[in-house]
């Protein structure tokens, strides 16, 4: 077999012909003709299990995209280059939402579903999970550390593929493979930087291959460090927002006390009209007046959080194989990983609700908000002190590092049994992966010692609000850097995942004759046990009666652990019955064992590939998918969480509407939640029907339909919606309708009305069906001395998706309900490549659909001013030039146009990001150069 050069010119040809040759295509500047399926080497790619010409469609569908692909395109990681693929329309947390709980790990949404549907593979074998939970509950891959120059191609396949894959593969899977053969050394150096600061980037590849004798070896790393970008350094997030007419522009609430019975600021005379910390926030700091609720102390410049992660990371990556003799081929594959994340979401402070509650201060003028005797409601005081960059000596001070070390072993042999058609492949995987959470805060003794030594002794007490007289001049005056460092804490928090497997198949690619051709067989046998643990630090516990933690204001779910074994077995047949007519069928079954107790699940697909004509074929599939609840599903302990939540009963009380709430009503709620041992698996069936069309050698069309039923999802409120739903129950004063009855049930109150905790277990209560349409067209056109323009476009479009909550609720439309769902209803890219001689340049382009407004997501499409955002168009360029042989040089720009979030003019003026942070990104424009070499070595 040719062995190919890698980071030439001739690869980008190579890989472009093989992967427009799987659909029928041949590039015009390929110099070899396209040869006969017979002649061509049967090959087991992604989505079948059986060896077969590669040149043919079959009835999964599948987009491969191949390394220099993702070069062209601009992608500067996988996870990047997924993120932006057709299939990623739903909205996920990222870097951007600097509170979350995977801060460090990269993830998407296929079609809009669960990020915990879509199965990844390296090499056909399971990643591990993430150790952290997405959103504190749901396990995840993360798809950050896997090395991009050390990547040969990534295969997708839509759709359910269980039967093949087993559990999580609902949505799809995602097959990234590495690279096996190399003749030559390449040296891949590339740097980055953005127009608009922050972000700079370099990274560095080497990877070589050598053969001695039957050894083949290749080995490689890849060294990447990336600086965070801050809120401050990007125009839409580095102030509160203007342009809402109808909501003026406000500020942080950094130094203030407010009465949470009238929503009242209380500005004493003492802050001196905020005049003592106006030095703060670069000298930004100053007195806002709100003209209903008075006067605070606080900034309206933001972003000091950061919006994209620093990253340091390094991935080592060996492959070996050894031809024993002729039929035994040893083989051995190491890929380990060292990620260092920095980011920040919060730079700390002081909040009298988590110490002391409500104080009294009879000082408090009376303004008339009097109840129960005279008593003066306005004197009822929350206090709220958060720091400063210049308190904490600097934003890079404030930077968390999560630490993740991964690691994957496999090794094994395959060969043929003996002279006979039948092959075997049988090895072994281990994965693991764990986590190092650092948490940078406050000691919660040492800060609330000073901050009550602030307020002062109780003199007895009102309602049980304990009556102080505040130093109100102290609470306004900046803390030294020296007195925050000597409060300083560092929490750590350790997690871990593990997954052994072993791994049997045998193979028979001509099993007997057909009148279409000759049928295959492959049978799999597969035995496996996963691992998760997670440690947190004990000081993240409220200990002593304390309703606050050491590591302050800061809480974590319980200590948790879990394992089980699994067993499965698969199977996959293909029967082409007529030269026109071939069947394609798999099962697996699945047997789980938990504790005592054992779970089995069986799987099954259908596929058809109908060819009338040699150009044009139909296929269809029918099956099922599952998902068998995770580890942390099952043993998550009980998990406390605090989460900024907006009292909707409270607030409709108070003569307002959903959409009109002020921001007295948002307030922090503490929640909990835990693993349920008794959880079953998630249950799917799905079908999908297509054609394929090549009506040239060069151009070929592709058009599929997705259907999913999916039944038995744990559900997990969003507490947003909970809150919404409770409100709207107990307005209506409805009792009987499942979903008011559980939420009812999870929101406690106090005797005063307002929340107390929120409970949010995890149950299999909710089903969900989607249909989408996708289709993808592919065409080279020949332009003579002028070289060639190779066009691709790739389109998604999401028909349906609706979810039913409990069993009797009314069905929510997510295309038509933004209170519920925010996902992007359509997705298009288009990549065009003009190859000429030694240059070539290509145009990516992709284009999200119209997501809810501001307005919409709070009280849906009824409500004044509530619509969507307009499309959102993003463009990368890149330019390559061949200098030899052996060197390449390249440059891409990244969001060429600069493109910002289209505005949400409806974004009220306390929010300093006029845009959905779970839709868009705000990096903007990024300069990359690279020069990939390769030099022939010999061996």
């Amino acid at each position: 077999m040719k062995k190919i050069r890698f980071g030439s010119m001739a690869c980008a040809q190579v890989y472009g012909a093989f992967l427009l040759s799987a659909l029928g295509v041949v590039t015009a500047g390929a110099q070899e003709k396209k040869a006969p399926t017979d002649s061509l080497e049967e090959v087991v790619v992604t989505g079948s299990l059986i060896p077969r010409a590669t040149q043919t469609e079959t009835s999964v569908m599948m987009t491969t995209l191949s390394a220099v692909e993702m070069q062209e395109r601009g992608f500067a990681t996988v996870a990047e280059a997924l993120q932006q693929s057709q299939f990623s329309v739903g909205s996920v947390q990222g870097a951007q939402f600097s509170g979350g709980f995977t801060q460090g790990a990269q993830t998407l949404s296929m079609f809009g579903l669960s990020p915990s549907y879509v199965k990844y593979l390296i090499d056909g074998r399971p990643m591990s999970d993430y150790p952290a939970l997405y959103n504190g509950t749901d396990t995840i891959t993360n798809i950050s550390n896997i090395p991009q120059a050390l990547v040969e191609r990534i295969d997708i396949l839509p759709g359910g593929q269980s039967s093949l894959y087993g559990s999580d593969a609902i949505a799809g899977v995602i097959n990234v493979v590495l690279k096996k053969k190399m003749d030559g050394a390449t040296f891949d150096v590339r740097a980055g930087a953005f127009s608009e600061g922050g972000g700079q980037s370099h990274r560095f590849a080497f990877a070589d291959g050598v053969s001695v004798g039957k050894l083949d070896l290749i080995g490689g790393i890849q060294y990447e460090k990336t600086k965070p970008i801050w809120g401050y350094q990007r125009g839409p997030t580095n102030q509160f927002y203007t342009g809402n007419p109808n909501s003026p522009q406000q500020g942080e609430f950094d130094f203030g006390a407010y009465s949470p019975y009238t929503g009242n600021n209380y500005l004493p005379a003492a802050a001196n009209n905020c005049a003592n910390v106006s030095n703060l926030y670069h000298g930004t700091m100053q007195t806002i007046t709100d003209p209903v609720y008075g006067s605070y102390c606080g900034t309206r410049t933001a972003g000091y959080t950061t919006i994209s992660n620093g990253n340091e990371a390094v991935q080592a990556y060996l492959h070996a194989s050894l031809d024993v003799n002729k039929y035994v081929n040893l083989y051995a594959d190491a890929l380990l990983s060292h990620e260092i994340t920095q980011f920040n979401g919060f730079l700390g402070g002081y909040f009298s609700g988590y110490s002391r509650g409500l104080i009294y201060d009879p000082r408090v003028p009376d303004v008339g908000n009097t109840c129960c005797g005279g008593v003066n409601l306005d004197s009822f005081l929350a206090v709220q002190r958060l720091f400063t960059p210049e308190e904490i000596g600097g934003l890079d001070n404030s930077l968390d590092p999560d630490t993740t070390n991964a690691a994957r072993f496999t090794f094994g042999s395959t060969g043929s049994i003996g002279d006979s058609h039948w092959s075997y492949d049988l090895g072994a995987t281990y994965t693991q992966q764990k986590l190092r959470e650092v948490l940078r805060a406050q000691s919660g003794s040492k800060l609330n010692a000073y901050f009550d030594n602030i307020i002062g002794p109780s003199t007895g007490d009102v309602f049980g609000a304990p009556i102080v007289t505040p130093n109100w001049a102290a609470f306004y005056t900046p803390i030294p850097t020296s007195t925050l460092e000597s409060w300083a804490v560092q929490a750590v928090t350790q997690s871990r995942t593990a997954d052994g497997m072993l791994r049997g198949q045998v193979t028979n690619s001509e099993l007997f004759k057909l009148a279409g051709g000759d049928a295959g067989i492959a049978l799999v046998a597969e035995a496996a046990h996963q691992l998760w643990r997670y440690d947190p630090d004990p000081r993240l516990f409220p200990t002593g009666g304390l309703s606050y933690s050491e590591i302050y204001p800061y809480t974590a779910s319980g200590s948790s652990a879990g394992d089980r074994t699994r067993y499965a077995l698969t199977s996959e047949i293909r029967l082409p019955v007529h030269r026109m007519v071939t069947i394609n069928a798999s099962a697996r079954y699945d047997h789980y064992k938990i504790l005592d107790a054992t779970e089995t699940k069986s799987t099954y697909n259908v596929g058809i590939e109908f060819r009338p004509l040699a150009s044009f074929m139909l296929r269809g599939r029918i099956g099922t998918a599952f998902k068998a609840p995770t580890l942390s599903d099952l043993f998550q302990g009980q998990s406390g969480f605090f989460t900024t939540a907006t009292d909707y009963y409270q607030c409709v009380q108070g003569g307002y509407t959903f959409s009109t709430c002020p921001r007295q009503f948002t307030q922090s709620v503490f929640g909990t939640t835990g693993g349920n041992t008794s959880l079953q698996p998630i249950n799917a069936k799905v079908w999908d029907a297509g054609f394929v069309w090549a009506p040239t050698p060069r151009a070929s069309l592709t058009v599929d339909y997705l259907h999913w039923v999916i039944g038995k999802e744990v559900a997990q409120q969003n507490i947003d919606q909970l809150l919404r739903t409770e409100a709207t129950c107990r307005l209506a004063n409805d009792t009987t309708t499942p979903s008011c009855v559980a939420a009812e049930t999870q929101v406690s109150r106090n005797i005063d009305g307002t929340i107390a905790s929120i409970a949010d277990p995890k149950q299999n209560v909710a089903n969900e069906a989607v249909n989408a349409l996708v289709a993808s067209a592919k065409t080279v056109f020949p332009l003579g001395r002028f070289g060639s323009l190779s066009v691709a476009l790739d389109w998604n479009d999401m028909l349906k998706h609706t979810n039913q909550r409990y069993a009797g609720d009314a069905i929510r439309d997510a295309l038509r309900d933004p209170t519920w769902s925010t996902d992007f209803k359509s997705k298009t890219t288009l990549s065009g490549t003009w190859n000429l001689s030694d240059w070539s340049t290509t145009l990516y382009l992709s284009q999200f659909g119209r997501t809810p407004n501001y307005n919409a997501q709070v009280g849906g499409y009824s409500v004044p001013d509530a619509g969507t955002v307009h499309e959102w168009t993003l463009a990368n360029l890149s330019l390559r030039y061949r200098m030899s042989e052996h060197v390449q040089i390249a440059a891409n720009i990244v969001n060429v146009l600069n493109t910002m979030p289209p505005e949400d003019h409806t974004t009220p003026g306390y929010r300093s990001y006029p845009y959905n942070i779970f839709n868009y990104g705000v990096n903007g424009r990024e300069f990359l150069s690279r020069r990939p070499t390769s030099s022939t070595t010999s061996g």
